[in-house]
């Protein structure tokens, strides 16, 4: 099992996260064994942190799990160093010249995270309409 490295906080009341605490009722989860459970529970969670980026719940079914978590760790990726970048543009030593270039590699880091939020979108109702 993998360990969780960051928290997320989220109200239970938005719509977004609907789908999410439905995946992860207990009854939705898989009974066969506590190790099943778990990683069940472990994957849905981490999909969880993809609904800032995509706009909703990534549901997909378990076949398409291995996909996804690539997908996810590229897009926790991109998100690291947009906010990286952030940090070194609000810096107030920084140049002219330098916020210039750091603004337009924050765009094109933007760009790229919204294409991979668009490629997981795509994964997710392609694997959803295929029988």
């Amino acid at each position: 099992m993998e360990r969780a490295e960051s928290l997320l906080h989220f109200d239970p009341e938005l719509a977004a996260y609907a789908s999410y605490l439905a995946d992860i009722r207990y009854t939705a989860l898989p009974q066969t064994d506590l190790l099943a459970y778990a990683t069940a529970l472990c994957e849905r969670t981490a999909k969880a942190a993809a609904i800032a980026a995509v706009g909703e719940y990534p549901r997909c079914p378990d076949v398409s799990t291995p996909a996804l978590t690539q997908l996810l760790a590229q897009l926790k990726s991109l998100q690291a160093d947009i906010s990286a970048l952030g940090v070194r543009y609000r810096d107030r030593d920084a140049s002219l010249a330098e916020t210039a270039r750091l603004r337009m590699d924050i765009n094109a880091k933007e760009r790229e995270r919204d294409q991979l939020a668009a490629a997981i979108k795509e994964l997710c109702h392609t694997s959803l309409l295929q029988p």
